[in-house]
């Protein structure tokens, strides 16, 4: 089911130098998503939500009350005008989720290798920390690619 809600920005981390992590409050809003899915994100009352990958699985959001998308941004560190701020405490509408990319629930191996580019990497994270609460003996492996070895930066948590 689709939902609108409303929440606050937590943190603004430097993933890399063209994408943030935004970090989310949502521990009192009713948000269920599956690994992979996206949500729709914008200021409120803007007119344009962009889509974004949710890159915190649902079980680390349900513990944490946090949801985490990643956001490429330009040289300047603007994400565009469906998100003019990215400062803790701005409040951002949040639609979802949507999307059907999604680990499958009945899979039944033991190893997973994920492929990612860029901020392709959000979903997979997901999907591989839902993984790894869901399935502990699963191995779980990725392959990242970045343009540079300055634009891989670092994985926050």
């Amino acid at each position: 089911m689709v939902s609108v809600i409303t929440a606050p920005l937590l943190e603004v981390l430097h993933a890399t130098p063209r994408s943030r992590l935004l970090v989310l409050d949502v521990h009192d809003r009713a948000l269920t998503f599956a690994a992979g899915q996206a949500v729709l994100i914008g200021a409120p009352g803007a007119v344009e939500r962009r889509p974004y990958s949710i890159a915190s699985s649902p079980q680390r959001t349900d513990d944490t009350g946090r949801l985490e998308v990643l956001v490429a941004v330009d040289d300047a560190g603007q994400a565009g005008p469906h998100l003019p701020q990215l400062a803790p405490g701005v409040v951002i509408e949040i639609e979802g989720p949507v999307g059907t990319f999604v680990f499958p629930e009945d899979f039944a191996g033991s190893r997973v290798l994920f492929v990612a580019g860029g901020t392709g990497i959000a979903p997979l994270r997901a999907m591989a920390d839902h993984l790894l609460h869901t399935r502990p003996g699963c191995h779980v492996s990725l392959l990242y690619s970045a343009r540079s070895p300055r634009g891989a930066g670092r994985c926050p948590r």
